[in-house]
């Protein structure tokens, strides 16, 4: 199964996996109840991404312009970012990326059509995207075996406009930290542990305190944006393990 979450229709939790991976972690309830699912990235699914961005930029266009009294753009900057491309999701280069998409089914897809049992995945255009999160390896592992493993760097951490806007991203992101420990880090000598993220608004600083991240401590928050940092080993003791919610 492609699908990182549970299968659905209440299947005890505790059948859900062969292996306990993310046994206890509450945010991989919160996307079943909603139905939900979460898995890697395709590079199909970068069309659903750009189209997202480019709307969720239109919004904050106008928004901003309605803010400023202006009339608002009749064309908004579609955004572009240099590291996400179809090669960079190609088998040979999965290993320096863990990109995670959280996804919803059209209401139109009949249930039937899907066995979640099997490897079969959703047919490309009866999913929505509800947000995704990317990481990737600063360097090359080769490159970086001489002097140790990169850090991963948090490039984007994305939802759609909805409601429940923050709380979906707080459980996206440590979703995506159990999944990137258990199927990147903890079974390799050479990945690296740390966790450091873009500069990203200083008003989402209180919300990834929640996941666990602390601040570098270049970070200056009257520029406007944050710098965080976080340890795999101990979030997982600490958020997984031990349950400390």
């Amino acid at each position: 199964r492609e699908d990182l979450l549970p299968p659905l229709f209440n299947t005890p939790w505790d059948h859900h996996c062969v292996e306990p991976k993310y046994a206890c972690l509450p945010s991989f309830l919160v996307f079943s109840s909603f139905g939900f699912h979460l898995r890697p990235l395709r590079p199909s699914d970068l069309k659903l991404v750009a189209a997202a961005e480019q709307e969720d930029a239109r919004v904050e266009s106008q928004q901003s312009a309605k803010s400023a009294g202006v009339a608002a753009p009749e064309t908004c900057c579609t955004r572009t970012f240099t590291w996400m491309h179809a090669g960079a999701l190609s088998p040979t280069s999965t290993h320096d990326v863990w990109a995670l998409g959280l996804f919803k089914r059209r209401l139109d897809t009949a249930r039937n059509t899907v066995d979640f049992s099997s490897d079969t995945q959703v047919p490309d255009g009866n999913e929505v995207l509800i947000g995704y999160i990317w990481a990737d390896a600063e360097t090359p592992r080769a490159a970086a075996a001489a002097g140790g493993a990169s850090p991963w760097r948090l490039r984007r951490g994305f939802i759609t406009r909805a409601r429940r806007r923050r709380t979906f991203g707080t459980h996206l992101l440590k979703a995506f930290l159990a999944t990137l420990y258990k199927e990147k880090v903890s079974s390799s000598r050479t990945a690296s542990r740390e966790v450091q993220g873009d500069p990203m608004p200083a008003w989402l600083a209180p919300a990834v305190s929640e996941c666990g991240f602390s601040l570098l401590d270049s970070t200056n928050l009257s520029s406007g944006e944050c710098r965080l940092h976080l340890n795999l080993d101990k979030w997982f003791r600490t958020y997984v393990t031990d349950l400390r919610l």
